[in-house]
């Protein structure tokens, strides 16, 4: 199991034929007056690849939260990853895509880690600074 990609996005699609819709996405600076931060809803976005061995198997998705003062808290455990063979050709490895939907409460300003795992081996770790907004 790879990660082919993950970033947090302001709001994510991912449609019937395949297309994956981003908007705000790739950000890792989130800048609010005080805290704490009740920010609205956003997503983390994620693609895997697996190979055609893989495909038997059950797959689970892991998500923590790093705050600043190192506390490393659970956000999602066990939530399956759906796959299905590649439709061109079995014998080639196939995508699942997971989009999640996020609300935290920032409760001090300082650098935030999303850590991403699959079967509980992490696999990409996203940062996110939560700055003070400066007023003009």
């Amino acid at each position: 199991m790879q990660l082919d990609f993950a970033m947090l996005a302001l709001n994510a699609d991912h449609t019937a034929n395949g297309k994956l819709h981003i908007f705000g996405g790739g950000f890792d600076i989130l800048s609010v007056p005080e805290v704490p931060a009740q920010v609205p809803p956003f997503n983390l976005v994620a693609r895997f690849i697996c190979e055609p061995d893989e495909l038997k198997a059950e797959h689970r998705l892991n998500l923590a939260i790093t705050k600043p003062d190192g506390v490393r808290t659970s956000i999602t455990t066990d939530q399956l990853l759906q796959f299905s063979e590649n439709k061109l050709d079995v014998t080639q490895p196939t995508t699942g895509m997971a989009i999640l939907t996020l609300v935290v409460q920032f409760k001090s300003f300082g650098k935030y880690a999303f850590d991403i795992g699959v079967d509980n081996q992490i696999l990409k770790t996203i940062p996110l600074n939560v700055t003070q907004l400066v007023q003009n």
